[in-house]
């Protein structure tokens, strides 16, 4: 599994300043962007969602056999 915000922290700390970025370089479109987002998302695993997503089924579960 990949730990981004520690490459994030890495990058940060290995730029020095000495060349210079490249000036062509623009945002990202809104679609880009949103397109982005969701494929990070979708590539991480998120174990307290995973959580939420068994305690529910476990809710639902008892639920059903107390009925």
């Amino acid at each position: 599994m990949v730990d981004w915000p520690g490459l994030l922290k890495w990058t940060l700390a290995h730029q020095d300043g000495t060349k210079e970025t490249n000036p062509n370089i623009t945002p990202l479109d809104e679609n880009t962007k949103k397109w982005l987002t969701e494929a990070l998302e979708e590539y991480q695993f998120s174990e307290v969602k995973r959580m939420k997503e068994i305690m529910d089924e476990v809710t639902k579960l008892s639920k059903d056999d107390n009925e």
